[in-house]
């Protein structure tokens, strides 16, 4: 077995590199016993580890076609030693990037090369640089930045200066949700307040991969050098590979190289990640979730308490507006060690404007959104809560106007009465129970051998062991892709309490977050 050197955080201090190699000659050897004590062979680990090409086209075109995001019927995958490229044409910037990261989520792939060229709706380019600046001014994370856009053939160009990276992507991303954009090039420029060691930088890094629910940094070693930040050794998918680059680009760093940072999806296997969820004290899941609030530019700026009882997360405190609040409950779901969150935070925006006011803004940034323009959505505002009523297509769509709405100065909370036109579609029970299982066969944030799928009339049941509500979560959504009409998911966790919910069809979207 390939062994890698590893950073680590302990108990608050970072572990020396000269314990690497004895650390990880551990874990080998530790791995080979169990391997060996469980019968499986050196013969069928190879063959287990040995995903076809054809097998991983079909599971990434299948999951294409089930995510609504993605206007998948021009689309094409090729498969090349785990190399997935897309090809065709979406509809839009956000299905480009989400057809990437649907790739990328799949069992086997080791990247994905996207040659997909997008077709949005003609419009004008003074239109859509107005539509821009409205949606950066609108923001509540963006309307401090001084942005400048240009528009030209379909094509923006952001310039300007902010104070961190993810700041400058989040304009990026503000951007790619107005509609008729073929491409954006964000030229911001990051400003660094003040110069920061590699030493520095590195145990920063090292937190952060260490509490993030998406990777697993067992097998990755960390260095930087002139504030260059290096990743090296294994992760299991390319979607973890994509996240533990997103979590280096912090304060100090001026490059990150991840090109060997190899993806080799066995390393996810239940024997090297079930002891992360199952170490992290309270107070270290309560700091975790606070160095989180201070990455995230929607959060940051507010003084959020957090509270931790057994891996159950409380949040109160007081935020300006409803993203904020949606935002820490989603910072906090995605901290490893979390088993269950309560959100108490209040929404108290500063001057809020006429209910009047707020309705006009929800409206328009429904009509510019680059998924929701195409849809007659009624929008009412009572004493500063929103109620949404109309019909949209999919259940990504009915999500999305929740997030668009959350985002309007002076709404303090959103009621989502829109109806999903798209019904359940029969399937036999014995096809569900095998799509499900398939499903959570090619995700690598599921383990399907600690899963049981039982179905009866379209409705699936979930019962066994998952490592987190992250899994949990990732289970039910794959388990409505397998076609289940309702899921009720009955685990346990792996610190020994129970998750118990009841999903009714309207539940069911693939949300990806990273």
């Amino acid at each position: 077995m390939k062994t890698y050197t590893i950073n680590r955080i302990k108990h608050g201090e970072v572990v020396e590199d000269n314990m690497h190699s004895i650390i990880m000659m551990g874990l080998s050897l530790f791995l080979g016993m169990a391997l060996l004590l469980s019968g499986l062979t050196s013969t069928t680990w190879a063959a287990k580890k040995d995903i076809k090409d054809a097998d991983i086209t079909r599971a990434v075109e299948t999951g294409l076609m089930n995510d609504s995001v993605v206007s998948s019927h021009l689309t094409d995958v090729r498969t090349n030693k785990g190399i997935v490229t897309l090809s065709g044409s979406v509809e839009n910037l956000i299905g480009k990037e989400q057809a990437v990261r649907r790739a990328e989520s799949v069992k086997g792939v080791r990247s994905v090369v996207n040659t997909l060229k997008v077709k949005p709706i003609s419009r004008s380019d003074p239109t859509i640089r107005r539509d821009i600046e409205t949606a950066l001014l609108d923001d509540p994370a963006t309307n401090s930045y001084k942005i400048k856009v240009a528009v030209e053939n379909a094509t923006a160009t952001l310039s300007g200066t902010v104070g961190s990276w993810i700041e400058r992507d989040l304009c990026a991303q503000v951007t790619k949700g107005v509609k008729g954009l073929k491409e954006v090039k964000n030229n911001i420029q990051v400003d660094e307040k003040r110069d920061r060691s590699d030493s520095e930088i590195k145990a920063d890094i090292e937190r952060r991969l260490a509490s993030d629910i998406y990777v697993d940094d067992i097998l990755i070693d960390i260095k930087v050098k002139k504030g260059e930040v290096i990743l090296t050794g294994t992760v299991g998918s390319a979607a973890e590979k994509r996240r533990a680059m997103t979590d280096c680009w912090i304060s100090g760093v001026r490059a990150v190289d991840v090109e060997e940072l190899n993806v080799e999806w066995w390393t996810r296997d239940k024997m090297i990640k079930k002891s992360r969820y199952l170490s992290k004290s309270d107070e270290e899941v309560k700091n975790a979730i606070k160095n989180a609030f201070g990455y995230d530019p929607r959060v940051f700026s507010f003084n959020l308490d957090v509270d931790v009882d057994n891996g159950a997360v409380t949040l109160t405190g007081i935020v300006t507006n409803l993203k904020a609040k949606r935002a820490a409950a989603q910072d906090a779901r995605n901290t490893t060690g979390v088993v269950t969150v309560k959100n108490f935070i209040k929404v108290r925006p500063l001057a809020p404007p006429a209910d009047s006011e707020i309705e006009q803004k929800i409206d328009d940034a429904l009509e510019r959104d680059y998924a929701l323009h195409r849809h007659k959505l009624i929008v009412s505002v009572i004493n500063q809560k929103a109620y949404l009523h109309g019909t949209v297509d999919n259940h990504h769509e009915k999500s999305r106007a929740t997030d668009v709405a959350s985002r309007v100065a002076g709404v303090v909370e959103v009621e989502n009465y829109v109806q999903v036109i798209k019904p359940w579609v029969w399937k036999s029970d014995a096809g569900i129970k095998n799509d499900v299982e398939s499903q959570f066969f090619w995700s690598p944030f599921v383990d399907s051998e600690e899963i049981t799928v039982n179905v009866e009339d379209g409705e699936v049941t979930l019962t066994g062991t998952v490592r987190s509500i992250f899994e949990a979560d990732k289970a039910v959504s794959n388990t409505f892709e397998g076609g289940a009409k309702t899921v009720s998911a009955r685990f346990k966790l792996a610190d020994g309490s129970e998750f118990h919910r009841y999903y009714p069809r309207f539940y069911a979207y693939v949300r990806y977050d990273y």
